[in-house]
């Protein structure tokens, strides 16, 4: 059976989409599943690898503009997006699409109108569209607001045409349901799972990482992961290490992005360059949560939390911003198994910090809860086939595999 996954980027891993589709594509990959990949040119750094593993891999023109040149580019990627599935050369039409961005949803059911098509999105078009306020010109902000309305128009012909929709969180669930209260009874919760093999505590790894990175053991890290974005709230999390004791901790914020060089005039000013450090995100992530002590993550609005989730799994205790803010926190319990802190009160972040900076048994309660959490989770192959299932594929293996063993048992 062929399946395609399709989103606007693949690799490299920057997001906790690209994450899932890679997970994903392996487990497809796993149970003998035909897969393909469906991005833009850009959205890919090499193909050679992926082809090596089994994956066949449909690269786009990059229609979307990269700037404010149309209001209507949306729906104009749509459009070509279509034609270029109808079209393109040697492309066997799926026989079941995950799509992972509205467009794509959209384009899919109008190039193979017989084809089912389930939406995996990671958040509503306004909460991506918010994202233009950390934009440093006005005045692409202001035209980049003007291409909402046709952005609105092809999300809702894409959760309504879709066959299906997996959401992760119960915070993405009530927004869309608010946009759209029809679509209710094709969503299903999909809340990905963490790797707590890779993530976990490691006295070995800790060791390492301290003494790459010149760090010694009494020292205490607190560590924040993501992109260098206004909404991931970083200011907030220097402000409050501003408030700190002088002595014994560094703050790494790991990450690039648009705010680096103004969350560095910001270090600059608080007199903290000593202090807190910027370094650039790695392959080996869970060398770096091994490494610290204590993780913060003040995101304004994030609809899942993977680094969340990483955290956790690595036995960190961790500060969160609450539910209304970050999907991860729906299921979190405060003072359990994470500390909940307002991402716009760098006083109460600074609080918190302290709390567990001096307490040592506080933080160990709450990393052996956050990593009980994770431990607990439904992992990558009973999603993979809870999936599978809802969108009709269970049965289909099912015949596949009694079809194997009836051929086998012959022989």
């Amino acid at each position: 059976m062929r399946i395609e996954l399709q989103h606007s980027f693949f690799s490299p891993i920057l997001s906790g989409q690209e994450r899932r589709i890679h997970i994903l594509c392996d487990e497809l990959l796993s149970r003998d599943f035909d897969v393909s990949i469906c991005t833009p040119r850009n959205g890919v750094d090499e193909i050679a690898p992926y082809e090596d593993k089994g994956l066949r891999v449909y690269l786009h023109p990059p229609f979307f503009s990269c700037k404010p040149k149309s209001l209507v580019d949306p729906i104009l990627y749509v459009r070509r997006l279509q034609d270029f599935l109808r079209r393109r050369e040697g492309g066997k039409v799926p026989e079941l699409v995950l799509a992972f961005q509205y467009t794509y949803v959209l384009a899919s059911k109008r190039a193979w109108p017989n084809v089912p098509v389930a939406f995996l999105p990671g958040a509503t078009v306004r909460d991506w569209s918010s994202w233009q306020n950390g934009h440093k010109s006005l005045a692409a902000r202001a035209v980049l607001t003007l291409k909402n309305p046709a952005a609105d128009h092809v999300e809702r012909e894409a959760v309504r045409s879709s066959d299906q929709i997996f959401i992760e969180t119960v915070l993405l669930k009530n927004r869309f349901l608010r946009r759209y209260p029809e679509i209710e009874p094709k969503i299903h919760l999909w809340p990905t799972p963490v790797d707590t093999f890779r993530f976990k505590p490691s006295e070995s790894r800790r060791e390492v990482i301290r003494e790459r990175l010149g760090i010694d053991q009494a020292t205490k890290i607190i560590l924040a992961v993501g992109r260098l974005h206004w909404n991931k709230n970083f200011s907030t999390l220097i402000d409050a290490a501003a408030m700190l004791p002088a002595n014994g901790w560094n703050l790494f914020i790991v990450g690039q992005g648009s705010e680096e060089e103004r969350l560095r005039g910001l270090v600059e000013s608080h007199h903290l360059s000593g202090r807190v450090k910027f370094v650039k995100a790695s392959s080996e992530m869970e060398y770096v949560y091994a490494g610290a002590d204590i993780f913060a993550h003040p995101a304004l609005f994030e609809p899942y939390g993977n680094v969340v989730l990483e955290a956790m799994a690595s036995g960190l205790p961790c500060i969160v911003s609450p539910a209304e803010n970050i999907g991860i926190s729906c299921d979190l319990t405060d003072g359990a198994n994470a500390l909940f802190a307002d991402p716009q009160d760098p006083r109460d972040w600074g609080n918190k910090i302290k709390r567990l900076l001096d307490d040592a048994t506080l933080s160990a309660n709450l990393g052996n809860g956050a990593r009980r959490f994770c431990e607990c989770r439904t992992g990558w192959p009973s999603l993979t086939s809870r999936l599978l299932e809802e969108c009709g594929v269970g049965h289909v293996r099912a015949a596949q595999a009694f079809a194997v063993n009836l051929k086998t048992a012959t022989r």
